[in-house]
């Protein structure tokens, strides 16, 4: 099968070409392995941008080659200028909150390099939606917005929380990098329009594992726009409540905590509980740490703001366990 999708991974660790390798065969696209180790950089990215790529892979490192000064942010962002429609993502062994926040921007992404195997969706979804803006080419932000595919109840809402930077005249190839920081890093990372697995759950009064007994019903409310990533659903909150709605036309409430319980695959046994009293109706996904990796159901009054998140409007507030 001829690959549709040709990437470059530039490193000068000659270990790695086995990892460009296996990504060739698990997406199916063309990688060859650039290694740079003792060459002259400057003269093998003028090689580089002359080709028709989907997606760079470069080391972040990247310091044994003759140019000492291009590390791999200096050199993505000398990739960045002359292919502003290509992503770009760091593949690194140091530790990701090492790296500078300046360093950070340049790329769409950095993958430690012993998860590229656990990455290959995020990449996936890289390489699709880049070349999807490609194609569809959005000139400005309603033709952007259609991109995201939202319902037409959430369209002036997504227009109103775009990126000011998003809605001037014109959009083009050089918006790309920012396009696909705030659809990802935001609007699908925060709960909000967009809610995860853990949030519908919530909204709908059952347990997170429960979820997964009537996630079936909810198909047409799962989001379908760029940079949805097939292995990390996201759902629209306002079609997932009008779909319970919907499918119990006859009830006598409309709060979803209770419509989602009337499924015949639901018992009382997959009713959501508060993690910190065990008692009915948690309101909130919270956080159990500061680092923000458990979520748990909670009741608002058992949880406060998480510190590392400000509050955001047309999104739900972060909250953490509170104390006793």
């Amino acid at each position: 099968m001829k690959n549709f999708f040709k990437a470059i991974w530039i490193d000068d660790s000659p270990t790695r070409k086995t990892s460009a390798k296996n990504l060739e065969k698990q997406l199916n696209i063309s990688c060859p392995f650039l290694n740079v180790k003792g060459r002259d950089i400057i003269e093998e990215l003028e090689k580089v941008v002359k080709q028709k790529l989907d997606i760079i892979f470069i080391d972040h490192r990247l310091d044994k080659n003759i140019n000492k000064m291009l590390n791999g942010p200096a050199t993505a962002k000398i990739l960045r200028d002359k292919l502003m429609n290509v992503p770009i993502v760091s593949v690194t062994a140091v530790d990701i909150e090492d790296i500078s926040a300046s360093s950070k921007l340049v790329y769409d992404e950095i993958i430690k390099g012993d998860k590229i195997r656990s990455s290959y969706s995020l990449i996936q979804t890289l390489i699709n939606s880049y070349h999807q803006l490609r194609k569809q080419n959005p000139t400005n932000y309603e033709t952007l917005v259609d991109l995201f595919k939202p319902p037409n109840s959430e369209r002036e809402r997504i227009i109103s929380i775009l990126p000011r930077e998003l809605k001037k005249a014109s959009i083009k190839s050089s918006d790309y990098k920012l396009i696909s920081d705030w659809t990802r890093k935001k609007l699908i990372n925060y709960p909000g329009p967009l809610i995860d697995r853990h949030w519908v759950a919530t909204i709908i009064g059952v347990k997170f594992e429960s979820f997964d007994k009537i996630e079936k019903y909810f198909k047409n409310s799962l989001y379908n726009g760029i940079f949805k990533d097939q292995n990390d659903n996201r759902w629209w909150k306002s079609v997932v409540i009008n779909t319970l709605s919907n499918k119990f036309p006859n009830e006598h409430t409309f709060y979803p905590w209770y419509l989602g319980r009337k499924f015949s695959e639901i018992d009382e046994s997959d009713y959501s509980k508060c993690y910190k009293c065990g008692k009915d109706f948690p309101e909130v996904v919270g956080y159990t740490d500061e680092e923000a990796k458990n979520k748990k159901q909670l009741h608002l009054s058992h949880s406060v703001p998480h510190p590392l998140f400000e509050k955001q409007l047309y999104f739900e507030e972060i909250r953490i366990l509170a104390d006793d």
